[in-house]
């Protein structure tokens, strides 16, 4: 094989590959599945991310609004994991109209054991 021939297919190999990754991502998506299957949110990331239809959501499927749970490190501004009751993750990143919502669906300042 020609110099040019290997230079041209050299060249066409990589848009080639972008092209069967983004038709591979579009008819996944199309499918109702990503290339990688997203983690449901928990309760206290959704107060974190003030979502209010996600936490109404949530606790519509049976969600504990007083139940700790865990707070991927990607929600927090410091980037640790946490892992509080909806509420109180509410309060620390200051998310008052999530806490106030919580409250109104039974969430509590403290649970005494």
């Amino acid at each position: 094989m020609s110099g040019w021939r290997l230079m041209v297919i050299a060249a066409a190999l990589p848009p080639l590959t972008v092209a069967l990754v983004s038709v591979a991502a579009v008819t996944a998506r199309l499918a109702g599945n990503g290339l990688w299957s997203p983690e449901e949110l928990t309760l206290a990331e959704a107060a974190v991310t003030g979502s209010l239809p996600e936490i109404e959501r949530l606790i519509a499927l049976g969600a504990e609004p007083n139940r700790a749970s865990r707070i991927r490190g990607a929600f927090m501004r410091d980037g640790r994991d946490r892992f509080l009751t909806p509420l109180s993750a509410a309060e620390l990143v200051g998310r008052a109209d999530a806490a106030e919502l919580l409250r109104s669906l039974g969430a509590v300042e403290s649970i005494s054991p």
